[in-house]
């Protein structure tokens, strides 16, 4: 497995758990560069952000949804797609190249 894309969080999670059990990951996706002409406004270079992110995470998608998992939002600001799998599953997905990490979810606090 490509150790290096799982985070010592998530393979700190996964002590005990079942091959089969399903997790909560937080799957980082390669970030595409920005097409949006330089004369663009700033909502339309927003929405070509965003599809663009659609586009780039669209194979991961489809791999978690190959594997048994369920994509459960999509966060494109940041690049990354929360999604639930099987612990199996998680080598095949860290394969995958447009995956850059997986990590597990993690709360916001205040400062």
């Amino acid at each position: 497995m490509p150790i290096g894309k799982l985070t010592p969080e998530l393979r700190k999670s996964l002590s005990g758990k079942a091959p089969d059990a399903l997790i909560d990951v937080i799957v980082e996706c390669h970030a595409a560069s920005p097409t949006a002409p330089a004369t663009a406004s700033r909502a339309e270079r927003i929405a070509q952000q965003r599809q663009q992110f659609l586009e780039t995470c669209a194979p991961v998608e489809r791999r978690i949804e190959s594997l048994g998992g369920t994509v459960l939002e999509h966060a494109w600001i940041n690049q990354t797609v929360r999604a639930r799998v099987a612990v199996q599953t998680l080598q095949d997905l860290a394969d995958e190249s447009d995956v850059v990490s997986i990590d597990v979810p993690a709360r916001l606090t205040r400062e």
